[in-house]
């Protein structure tokens, strides 16, 4: 079924934005799914984090969300319990790393694993459903692979739409924070 079932025909560009302000400074966030059937990577932006740190994480999905969301939801804490007990940072990172890591072996955190596994499965089977005509008519109306759904191998002009899918979160992304400056007068 090869990339029929992991991509899309057309890529999903809209974008999900946050931003704030920490204690001296503002940030933003982007992600866009793109290609994939459903968006796989996390971020988390905690300004306030602990004393004067902040914490900003992106978990890169790598085929799957489900541990992405798992750390989303559980690193930062893990870290924070290490800050507490520790207050040394890098230590706090190393610890709450290897807590974390070490804390999928759970049962209860396999269950949750498995649970966000079949949520993810069931959106999978539904985008698949949705799109299915739109494969069927991109498959049947164009001989040559490179114009199946999504990135291939076989296709250079893919690689220009998914460099312009990289394009447009940058171009979005900076529409909406380009007047915010860094403290290098950059953004």
């Amino acid at each position: 079924m090869g990339n029929q079932m992991r991509f899309l025909s057309k890529p999903v560009t809209d974008i999900q934005f946050e931003d704030g302000v920490g204690r001296s400074f503002h940030y933003g966030a982007a992600a866009m799914q793109g290609w994939r059937k459903y968006q796989e990577d996390r971020f988390v932006c905690i300004p306030n984090f602990y004393e004067d740190c902040s914490f900003f994480g992106v978990y890169d999905g790598h085929g799957g969300s489900e541990v992405a969301e798992f750390l989303k939801q559980k690193l930062h804490f893990e870290i924070l319990n290490s800050l507490q007990v520790q207050n040394d940072v890098e230590l706090a990172l190393h610890l709450g790393f290897l807590s974390c890591d070490a804390s999928i072996m759970d049962p209860e955190n396999i269950a949750e694993l498995n649970d966000l596994l079949e949520e993810e499965n069931r959106g999978t089977a539904f985008q698949i459903l949705k799109h299915q005509k739109a494969l069927e008519a991109t498959t049947a109306t164009h001989d040559d692979q490179s114009s199946v759904a999504g990135p291939s191998k076989k296709a250079s002009t893919n690689v220009t739409f998914s460099k312009s899918s990289t394009e447009a979160i940058v171009r979005a992304f900076f529409e909406k924070y380009g007047h915010l400056k860094s403290r290098r007068g950059k953004f």
